[in-house]
């Protein structure tokens, strides 16, 4: 029974050295891989990040956005008021290009009291696009 403990143990170390190794994530970044709550942010300016600022406070932009998400149809993956930052999936259901479990990251920025950044960012480009979209459609209402 030990024998078979220190096998799996050791294979799990390795797995996860050969993932670190071949770029898959960063030491950084490995427990939220591992949580499924780490989303590899496109860079500012390029495709599959979109950004847009709202005359709201954060909490308010931030209420809003989780009843848009549902409005929508996407499920809460993960969320943190602490990290200004919720991770969205499920979008399958009103986005024909995806898989339930590609997940969308929204992030927010408090430029001031009463205006805050939102960014919507996701490695599939178009799913980006559309859902930072249908997102800032229904915060501008």
């Amino acid at each position: 029974m030990k024998k078979t403990y220190s096998y799996l143990t050791s294979t799990i170390i390795g797995l996860l050295i050969l993932f670190v190794l071949a770029g898959c994530t960063s030491l950084k970044n490995l427990p939220g891989y591992i949580a499924g709550t780490y989303v590899s942010q496109p860079e500012e300016g390029t495709e599959g990040r979109y950004t847009e600022t709202f005359n709201s406070s954060y909490a308010n932009c931030y209420q809003d956005t989780k009843t848009a998400l549902s409005q929508m149809g996407a499920s809460i993956r993960h969320e943190s008021k602490k990290d200004h930052v919720i991770l969205a999936w499920f979008f399958n259901k009103i986005y024909d290009n995806c898989i339930d479990t590609t997940k969308v990251s929204i992030y927010f920025e408090e430029v001031n009291p009463e205006k805050t950044k939102v960014g919507v960012a996701c490695g599939n480009y178009g799913l980006a696009k559309f859902a930072s979209e249908e997102l800032f459609k229904r915060l501008k209402s």
